[in-house]
């Protein structure tokens, strides 16, 4: 058994000199390893540190414009949640982070995981990472600002200045300041473009959650139903910070 392990050793031996001497493999020195070691390192932080910043700013995108809000109003605002959500930069990221476990599997330590493994592993540590950036710095408010006095660089620029835009606003959705409350009816102004237009936003009379008792004049609200006319037959509100309505 030995002799036959030795014979198969010496073989393969054999053969790996065989196709060196007719340039079929070509020797590689040290260097050019530790120099794609060092490439490979870098890119994979740099595709880390990208993947990064877009998730952190699609957590940021939807709690400045008030995104999450729908998340409380039912099926019918999670089904407006999921049609708003970011989705192209959601999807440029898990390209990113696609890119980053093939990346990974170059080295040893990533080799023999399975590839699941290692794409969850690494949209968990991205995801983790990416919300207490948002919750527990304020980078991106910074950011904010700084995009508001044309201080950043094209194209970041422009995504932080429209952090606070809500994605698909439309007809279906009002970030709005209250005029006057009554049990059931809000007179309330949108004042989006410029423009300022007075709507008047009634609520179902079998919900219990669509109270006003809670809502005074001045507050902003982001309210989410069907408009007509100037009326906006509602399906959920909820509070939010007056930076929202800018």
């Amino acid at each position: 058994m030995e002799n036959k392990q030795s014979d198969n050793q010496n073989s393969i031996s054999a053969n790996i000199i065989g196709k060196i001497r007719t340039e079929e493999l070509s020797m590689r020195s040290k260097k050019f390893f530790t120099l794609k070691i060092i490439v490979l390192v870098g890119v994979s932080l740099l595709v880390l540190i990208i993947s990064i910043f877009l998730l952190t700013y699609v957590f940021f995108s939807i709690r400045v414009s008030g995104h999450n809000s729908l998340l409380f109003f039912g099926s019918r605002g999670i089904f407006l949640f999921v049609e708003m959500f970011p989705w192209t930069l959601f999807l440029v990221d898990m390209i990113l982070i696609m890119s980053l476990e093939w990346l990974l599997r170059r080295f040893r330590f990533g080799y023999h995981r399975p590839v699941l493994y290692l794409l969850g592993g690494i949209f968990v540590l991205t995801a983790l990472t990416s919300i207490l950036i948002d919750r527990a710095t304020s980078i991106n408010d910074r950011m904010m600002d700084q995009a508001y006095q044309h201080r950043l660089i094209y194209p970041i620029n422009d995504i932080y200045a429209q952090a606070r835009r809500f994605p698909g606003i439309g007809s279906d959705i009002c970030i709005c300041r209250v005029i006057s409350v009554a049990s059931t009816t809000l007179i309330v102004e949108d004042m989006r473009g410029g423009t300022t237009t007075i709507l008047t936003v009634l609520f179902p009379l079998n919900d219990d959650r669509a109270t006003t008792t809670d809502l005074y004049p001045g507050e902003t609200i982001l309210i989410a139903g069907d408009h007509r006319d100037g009326v906006i037959q509602a399906f959920g509100f909820r509070k939010v910070s007056p930076v929202v309505a800018r």
